[in-house]
């Protein structure tokens, strides 16, 4: 798999997640009284990460067209599945907080430490993945 097509993938998964994710924050905050806070809650765990790519695409686009490389394919599937779990982790946290004693907005709180752990390790992925150079190859 080339570069540009892994970026193509991995920009799927976080927009197509954040996306689905993104209604179901609308439709809770339509019938919430805190949608505010919800809302608060909910845009810094996915808008680095979308304006990580968007940034990349915009940089992409300016340097011109360059040779495709060959991706590293462990990078890409570490990045792709520490994206796709993160993201899941976080549609797990409105889909369960139901079944929580605490409120909506008492439930967001309570899993920042340890969802902030997640998001770390998958915005350091991404990071590396998404502004990886290609090595210059001696006699190339």
């Amino acid at each position: 798999m080339t570069v540009q097509t892994a970026k193509k993938r991995l920009a799927l998964i976080w927009f197509s997640g954040a996306a689905v994710l993104f209604l179901f924050v609308l439709g809770l905050s339509l019938n919430s009284p805190s949608a505010g806070a919800v809302w608060a809650w909910f845009l810094p765990t996915v808008m680095p990460n979308l304006s990580l790519i968007v940034g990349v695409w915009v940089a992409d686009t300016r340097a011109g067209s360059v040779p495709d490389q060959p991706t590293d394919p462990f990078m890409y599937w570490l990045t792709a599945g520490l994206s796709g779990f993160y993201l899941l982790l976080i549609a797990g946290l409105f889909l369960l907080h139901p079944f929580s004693a605490q409120g909506l907005t008492g439930w967001l709180q309570s899993s920042q430490l340890w969802l902030a752990a997640v998001q770390s390790l998958t915005s350091l992925a991404m990071g590396a993945f998404y502004v990886q150079r290609a090595q210059a190859k001696p006699g190339a």
